[in-house]
């Protein structure tokens, strides 16, 4: 399963006092699926199927193996079903205030592109043995 995040996670009320450890955890882990993020929660994601927009469902339903072959984009949690459901409710209410529209898979998507700057790699590629020898072989013989 390749799990993503959304940039700015949205958290429930119950959820305040563990966003932190939360937030750590994934970041540790990259992938929920981990026994580290707690059974109980509830997880937002934009919804599998683009006609619609949000879902949500317990953790532990991810660590199924029928989530193993799909992407799933995480976009906040929640500490109870009523709480998962208000978090629906905030975004979408965020999104209507934002756009004056209810196109909320579209505004989350965007904002993602605009808020996440691709990873430019610094390090240089490890020179394997292979290349050390063609290096060698250049210098000595080509000179």
């Amino acid at each position: 399963m390749n799990t993503k995040y959304y940039h700015s996670l949205y958290f429930s009320e119950g959820l305040t006092k563990d966003r932190a450890k939360i937030r750590k955890q994934i970041k540790m882990d990259e992938n929920i699926k981990s026994n580290q993020i707690e059974d109980g929660l509830y997880v937002v994601t934009l919804a599998q199927s683009e006609e619609n927009n949000l879902e949500f469902f317990k953790v532990s339903n991810l660590r199924q193996d029928s989530y193993n072959l799909v992407e799933v984009f995480v976009i906040g949690f929640a500490k109870s079903y009523n709480e998962a459901k208000e978090l629906v409710v905030e975004i979408v209410n965020e999104v209507l205030e934002k756009t004056n529209g209810l196109e909320v898979r579209k505004y989350l998507l965007d904002t993602e592109r605009k808020n996440v700057k691709p990873r430019r790699d610094t390090k240089k590629p490890k020179e394997t043995r292979l290349s050390k020898v063609r290096k060698w072989v250049s210098n000595v013989f080509f000179r």
